[in-house]
């Protein structure tokens, strides 16, 4: 999954929510739809593919291993383990877009977990105390990074919701 840049757009002089139309006007749009639309512009603009799907869609397994960043016979064995869940269309196996979803910020929520743990454990051996975790997990949260975890778990809650 591909971090979230919003930088593009307002590097190019347009102001959060607003775009240019074909007519000359402005669309107005959301915070996410900003984001979203910045992060298609830098994909193709670096030469990289973009492929829109909703959490509708059914993927074959190569998209779904694509999108997954893992091999196809990765993918098999998640699907055989039951980690992800697959419709059958005619003879073969779909996976829902949903699912493919989940079950990536599962992996990047796992991983951002295993790291936190492992800063805490560098924390402790340099000395850093219990009061201290205190004072800083009492310090306030950025806007952004605030923002960023409500839509992370906005995606979670939706993909969920269509299982």
């Amino acid at each position: 999954m591909t971090v979230l840049r919003y930088d593009t757009l307002e590097a190019l002089g347009f102001s959060s929510g607003r775009l240019p139309d074909l007519s000359g006007s402005e669309l107005e749009m959301t915070p996410e739809v900003f984001r979203l639309v910045s992060t298609i512009l830098q994909h193709v603009s670096d030469g990289r593919p973009v492929t829109l799907i909703t959490s509708e869609d059914l993927l074959t397994s190569t998209q779904a291993a694509e999108a997954l960043g893992i091999s196809r016979p990765t993918l098999y064995r998640l699907l055989d383990d039951g980690v992800l869940p697959t419709v059958a269309v005619r003879t073969q196996r779909r996976v829902p877009a949903w699912a493919v979803t989940a079950y990536q910020l599962l992996r990047e929520a796992r991983i951002a977990a295993e790291e936190f743990e492992d800063d805490v454990s560098e924390m402790r051996a340099a000395g850093v105390t219990d009061e201290d975790f205190e004072t800083v997990a009492t310090q306030p949260v950025s806007a952004e990074a605030s923002a960023i975890a409500d839509a992370a778990l906005e995606q979670a809650l939706s993909a969920a919701a269509h299982r």
